[in-house]
């Protein structure tokens, strides 16, 4: 029995949405693409008119590429950064660190990173301190990768910025999963893949931005012109679960499972592991990294999948990181059973026990 609790990383889509896209392959192979494009070309356009209500946001706002970086290093490109500074929060994803580096040394700004922030009663006191009249930028995740850990975005957009900085959030973690409003968030840019909590195709990503952004910049820069149309249409059908279900549903059934996980876990009573709290879908439980490739082959074994990050590498600045242990993710979505999680956690208490 295959037991998936990986959505932090691909959520599995519906049948619905993989029926979706093998009909209009079958279509295009019967037919050929271009009768094909006709016939979906109005279920296609609907896709952004579904993404744009799933979010709170207007459909010319609303664009659509492969992948979450690339929306956002060209929307990086926005901000006015020569001499200037760059703030990004500590658990911010490290692919857009790195990205903001090599920005950083072609533009001759810094990155800067902001102090680590109590997520249960956070202060944003040095944050606003760190927001001079030199700052380009700020980014900060909605939910972090690794634990899950949800900030407080909608306080942070209303914080005073200097006039030109740009707030740009990565949803990646969020969407699907939590209800996300751009009206409420106080940024200027939303990004995220679509195929984690969302459930839609791999190599689907949305993006979003804010009106008041530079009239030089266009939706249609990011998009590519040759963007398949398999994939957009199992978007639209993981668009439409979304909003059928309703993301506080969602939100609430994935809580019961990770509830349940959180618990499962606690029960095995094992000194040498720690269970962290539950503030979104992802549970993380850290073992000493000795037992890495025990849980590894074991987990595999059993035909059960889960995450062990590279933490260095998904959040290189994120504080609080012990060399001597390992995290293990586990991020169930709505097609998970809470049967399912106790026979992972007694297969996981297995290769835990000394």
């Amino acid at each position: 029995m295959s037991i998936y609790l990986n959505s932090a990383s691909h959520g599995l889509p519906s049948k619905a949405t993989v029926e979706r896209m093998v009909s209009h392959l079958q279509l295009e192979l019967a037919s050929g693409t271009t009768h094909a494009a006709k016939s979906a070309q109005e279920e296609v356009e609907n896709v952004r008119l579904l993404a744009a209500t799933l979010i709170g946001a207007e459909p010319d706002d609303i664009g659509f590429t492969s992948t979450t970086t690339s929306a956002w290093l060209p929307l990086a490109t926005l901000a006015s950064t020569k001499g200037k500074r760059i703030l990004v929060a500590p658990h911010e994803w490290g692919d857009n660190i790195r990205l903001l580096q090599s920005l950083a040394a072609q533009t001759d700004c810094t990155v800067e990173v902001l102090p680590e922030l109590d997520l249960e009663a956070p202060n944003l006191d040095e944050w606003q301190a760190c927001l001079d009249e030199d700052v380009a930028a700020l980014y900060a995740p909605m939910v972090t990768s690794v634990h899950g850990l949800r900030y407080p975005i909608e306080a942070i957009g209303r914080l005073p910025r200097p006039t030109g900085c740009l707030f740009i959030v990565d949803a990646a973690q969020a969407l699907g999963q939590i209800p996300v409003d751009v009206t409420q968030l106080g940024c200027d840019a939303l990004v995220s893949t679509c195929r984690k909590w969302l459930r839609g195709p791999k190599a689907t990503a949305l993006f979003w931005t804010a009106p008041s952004l530079p009239s030089s910049f266009r939706i249609n820069q990011l998009q590519p012109v040759d963007a398949s149309i398999t994939l957009q249409l199992g978007l639209g059908s993981a668009l439409r679960e979304a909003l059928d279900t309703g993301i506080p549903q969602r939100q609430q059934d994935i809580t019961r499972l990770t509830a349940h996980a959180h618990q499962q876990a606690c029960h095995m009573q094992l000194e040498n592991i720690t269970v962290h709290p539950i503030p979104s879908g992802t549970l993380a439980i850290e073992f000493p990294v000795s037992y890495t490739q025990r849980v590894q082959k074991g987990l595999l074994e059993a035909d059960m999948i889960a995450k062990l990050p590279d933490r260095q590498h998904c959040e290189p600045f994120s504080p609080g990181f012990n060399n001597d242990t390992q995290m293990l993710r586990v991020s169930p979505n709505v097609y998970n059973t809470a049967e399912e999680i106790t026979l992972f956690m007694h297969c996981l208490k297995g290769l835990l026990s000394p």
